[in-house]
């Protein structure tokens, strides 16, 4: 009885991993900015990803999301759209793996949470 309200009060999806192990994954919808004209004309930019935690969200972030870029950027992500509050920010140092930095106390991954990301670039090094 205790373990299926436990259980209810998880706001992610359960899911089962191949070593049997239980792990709550999260619906996560992305919206980002442009990052060259080119890429402008795809826009808007969405995308819904399943994550299981924020070193995992950064990961996908990276590979499965954000474009490639041959520079220093970071990207800042907002809760909901640009005007919304800033939640963390994704560094990536060109050709290095991404670095994520929780930008506000209480921020942790939701269901159906949304998040905008906004480029700015660092520069070449």
């Amino acid at each position: 009885m205790i373990i299926n309200k436990i259980k209810s009060l998880f706001k992610g999806i359960i899911g089962k991993c191949s070593d049997g192990e239980r792990k709550e994954r999260f619906h996560i919808n992305l919206t980002r900015d442009s990052v060259c004209a080119a890429d402008d004309c795809l826009a808007p930019h969405s995308k819904n990803l399943r994550v299981k935690s924020l070193d995992d969200l950064a990961h996908k972030l990276q590979k499965k999301y954000l474009p490639y870029i041959r520079a220093d950027v970071y990207w800042i992500a907002h809760l909901c759209d640009r005007q919304g509050a800033v939640l963390f920010k994704l560094d990536i140092p060109k050709d290095k793996t991404a670095k994520l930095y929780v930008l506000s106390d209480d921020f942790h991954l939701e269901d159906e949470m949304s998040i905008y990301m906004e480029y700015i670039y660092k520069g070449r090094s």
